[in-house]
């Protein structure tokens, strides 16, 4: 799978670029046409559910289809979910002195029905309390939710971000259902990226307490 990164004007001509990288790679090679050599490594802040993101954006702004964007919005979100939870699963197991498969890793998941299932699991092994009293402690994202997200109720965030996101995204696949907006496209991407940025701050709070 191909995914878009727009790169920052060249320093040279001022031009700027999409370019396309596999999905799990981590650094491009880009020449512009002055010759200026673009090439570089992506961060590691540019996870696997940004890079969804980015496809989900330009589904929607360059090929106008809101449809394919709610998709890779909530695929984004998805990826996220499980990049964490076996990256957290995988560290508990090696400070046991275990080391566990991806086999077992996609047994654990697959035993998650529901995707309100997945980000469950996977926000108690970011904090001990789990994904929505994360969201109470911390101030920033709960003025966020209350002041730019009325399809979002901190009580039952879990179960808003399957119904708001996922639950749309399930019927595009699963029915063939095309009939949304482009505003159901805008609303699924803010909710995806909300919820990646909402894990990537839980990830930063578990390396912390290490």
């Amino acid at each position: 799978m191909k995914i878009p990164l727009v790169l920052p004007p060249c320093d040279n001509c001022h031009s700027i670029y999409h370019i396309w990288i596999q999905l799990h790679d981590s650094y491009f090679k880009h020449k512009c046409t002055c010759g200026e050599d673009r090439s570089g490594v992506l961060g590691s802040e540019i996870t696997i559910g940004y890079k969804g993101l980015y496809k989900s954006y330009y589904e929607f702004k360059e090929n106008n289809d809101h449809i394919l964007s709610m998709v890779f919005s909530a695929t984004a979100l998805e990826w996220e979910i499980v990049r964490l939870h076996n990256k957290w699963t995988q560290i508990n197991a090696l400070d046991t002195g275990k080391d566990i498969s991806t086999e077992k890793l996609e047994d654990i998941m697959r035993k998650y029905r529901t995707i309100y299932d997945k980000l469950k699991e996977t926000g108690k092994l970011l904090y001990p309390h789990g994904f929505e009293k994360y969201v109470e402690i911390a101030e920033d994202f709960k003025d966020t939710i209350d002041k730019g997200f009325p399809e979002l109720i901190l009580d039952t965030l879990i179960k808003d971000f399957q119904e708001k996101l996922f639950w749309p995204r399930n019927r595009i696949l699963h029915f063939a259902f095309t009939d949304y907006e482009k505003q159901n496209a805008i609303t699924s991407y803010n909710i995806a990226k909300l919820g990646i940025v909402i894990l990537n701050s839980m990830d930063k709070y578990r390396r912390a307490s290490l």
